[in-house]
């Protein structure tokens, strides 16, 4: 049960990992969605942190975990992440820190397209994991006084020592709920990341006043509750 309670983490901590839309970050600290990354990058002089607690649930056994991620625009287009959480049920801690580089910046071609990376470590027992992932990400407009729809869709080499080399694809959309886009609800869906791992879904809400630094977030994540707050530097 402990490493099934690891390798489910894993799918929602450190997944993770943009143009038109606000460049909010991840669970582990990659702009994007709430589990997966996106075309997105953290913008210029505006690093962003965020922290999140995790409820998680499954055949009776029940942990509670607390974790703080960030993210900064290093270079031109070079976006530089990571996270820390402790897990609970004294079960240690996991880390992670990874990079992520805009090819395509949706803002001016319409698509953007960006590649990463990102390296994870378990304290207890040790369990690493190494992520290389794409991902390309375009805004749908159904209305003209309307914010757009963003579409994602992903690529993903995994490679961890409870499962083993897989490589897996996800998607993700965020739809507006109001015209201004302030409030955003959050799907995201993606294949087996690891042979003892299954399928892996997120839904939540965000919401993210304009012209505000701050965001908060909710959502399930298979046998995971979790709430996110979020912090944009610089504006």
């Amino acid at each position: 049960m402990k490493h099934t309670w690891k390798v489910a983490l894993a799918v929602a901590v450190m997944a993770g990992s943009a143009g038109a839309a606000k460049a909010d970050i991840t669970l582990s600290g990659p702009t994007g969605l709430f589990m997966n990354p996106t075309a997105q990058i953290a913008a210029k002089d505006a690093p962003e942190v965020a922290v999140d607690y995790q409820r998680y649930s499954n055949g009776g056994y029940h942990a509670n975990d607390f974790g703080i991620a960030g993210a900064i625009q290093l270079a031109d287009k070079l976006e530089l992440n990571g996270g820390y959480h402790r897990l609970g049920n004294d079960d240690g801690n996991i880390w992670n820190i990874g990079a992520k580089y805009q090819i395509i910046n949706q803002a001016e071609k319409g698509l953007g397209v960006a590649v990463g990376a990102d390296y994870s470590k378990f304290s207890d027992g040790g369990g690493h994991d190494v992520d290389v992932y794409a991902a390309a990400t375009k805004a749908f407009n159904v209305s003209t006084d309307r914010a757009p729809i963003q579409g994602t869709l992903g690529l993903r080499y995994n490679d961890n020592d409870f499962g083993g080399s897989k490589v897996d694809v996800f998607a993700g959309v965020a739809v507006p709920l109001n015209r201004t886009g302030e409030f955003s609800l959050i799907g995201e869906l993606g294949s087996k990341r690891s042979d003892y791992g299954d399928t892996s879904y997120a839904l939540g809400v965000r919401y993210h006043p304009a012209g505000s630094s701050f965001n908060v977030g909710a959502g399930i994540a298979r046998d995971i509750v979790f709430v996110q707050a979020g912090y944009q530097f610089g504006k």
